[in-house]
């Protein structure tokens, strides 16, 4: 999952986007549509099954500085996080911003 920013004249807008959006969201996975739905199914199954989505990491986390610096993006954030954690049914999620030589990456 990669956080992307939508710019319009007036406001920027926190976005969550799938890494790969058919796998996690369109192709058949053991009955399911999607891998995330196929997780959920699982839980479903195994009730002590915990899935923590993980959002960020060394390709996605490029605009995370800017996100956290401003108070709107990160409650923008925390909302559409939040509605991935109960649409799918994850136990949380883990945010990896990557600092590599010098720069946020």
């Amino acid at each position: 999952m990669r956080i992307s920013e939508v710019l319009d004249r007036k406001t920027a807008l926190t976005v969550l986007q799938f890494s790969d959006e058919y796998a996690d969201t369109q192709i058949e996975v053991d009955g399911a549509f999607g891998c995330l739905n196929a997780f959920r199914l699982l839980k479903g199954q195994f009730p002590l099954l915990k899935v923590i989505l993980s959002v960020g990491g060394g390709t996605g986390s490029a605009i995370f500085p800017e996100v956290a610096a401003d108070h709107s993006s990160r409650l923008t954030f925390a909302r559409k996080a939040r509605e991935l954690v109960d649409t799918y049914g994850f136990r949380g999620i883990d945010s990896e911003i990557c600092w590599i030589i010098g720069n946020w990456y």
